[in-house]
């Protein structure tokens, strides 16, 4: 049991009721700091979540105290209901706060879709898809990008092995790419081995995913050298936003990061995520980062040319 605690690592933040505020101003993401350096605190909390979410046998998380309450604390600002998931890419520990902790995946399943697209055919017509499935979060592209397998069902399949191949093992896939659910675990363990990958398909996704239409750049967006994508929809009952992606550390290595809100309006999610994403950046030294053990340039030679000549066309 202490071996899958190490091995992933998470904290658990029970969720408080929320009530409705008035709209936040966006956030300047430059403007925040941290304002106590706590890197050097070796005190650890040993949190035991007790409820209908809670493990079957008790497991003991540690993490820092001050990301627990600092975490309340940032949901009183929200709009709605949240749930964050952090990992170190290339794998490593995770810390979980919120309790929403899963949805649909919405836009941004058009990031594996545009990946399973490519490795089935890395035409110039799915790379001008993918561009626009990513960048403009074009669903008339995305949904091009579906039917290039011929079958739904097949695209579902090889949208469900690319989400496998980022070691997501539990989400499925079926005959409509916006409607699985994907959980922020699920999601933030892709995103931390998608920024990983060197395979061109994966590649040219994940540099789409770096330009990111300014329209469409509220929450991760906000951080510099950030790659993600985005997703919204009115549910029945709240406006879902949700995005995951990656953002560097500052130190050489990279976050990897899931966030859902439940929201008043979308709108109101926009500003969430602005603050969600202002208090990861904010609170980053204390959150796991890790590197790629294998530079992106560093492609077999058979491929260079193959990517490189994408790029440009």
């Amino acid at each position: 049991m202490i071996g899958r605690a190490v091995k992933s690592l998470m904290l658990i933040v029970l969720g408080i009721v929320i009530l409705p505020v008035a709209d936040a101003a966006p956030v300047n993401i430059s403007s925040f700091t941290l304002s106590k350096d706590f890197s050097n605190n070796s005190e650890n909390v040993s949190i035991f979540v007790e409820g209908d979410s809670a493990p079957k046998i008790a497991d003991q998380y540690l993490a820092h105290p001050y990301l627990a309450r600092s975490w309340q604390r940032l949901q009183t600002e929200l709009s709605g209901s949240a749930g964050v998931t952090v990992k170190a890419v290339n794998g490593g520990p995770e810390i979980v706060f919120g309790n929403v902790q899963s949805a649909h995946s919405r836009s941004t399943a058009k990031v594996p879709v545009a990946i399973a697209a490519l490795r089935h055919n890395f035409s110039k017509a799915n790379r001008q898809r993918a561009q626009l499935a990513i960048q403009t979060s074009s669903n008339h592209a995305a949904e091009r990008l579906w039917r290039s397998f011929g079958n739904r069902w097949v695209a579902g399949a090889a949208t469900q092995k690319v989400l496998r191949s980022g070691d997501d093992q539990s989400t499925k896939v079926g005959r409509a790419w916006s409607v699985f659910h994907w959980s922020n675990e699920g999601a933030v363990t892709f995103a931390a081995n998608l920024a990983c990958m060197t395979d061109p398909a994966a590649v040219y996704v994940y540099d789409q995913m770096g330009n990111i239409h300014p329209e469409q750049s509220w929450g991760l967006g906000r951080i510099s050298d950030s790659h993600f994508k985005g997703g919204w929809m009115w549910e029945k009952k709240y406006a879902l936003q949700r995005q995951f992606g990656v953002f560097p550390k500052g130190d050489g290595s990279e976050i990897a990061v899931s966030m859902l809100v439940q929201a008043k309006n979308l709108h109101s999610g926009q500003n969430d995520l602005d603050l969600i994403a202002a208090w990861l950046y904010d609170h980053r030294d204390l959150l796991p980062g890790g590197k790629c053990s294998q530079s992106k340039d560093e492609f077999p030679p058979e491929l260079v040319g193959v990517f490189r000549a994408a790029q440009n066309s």
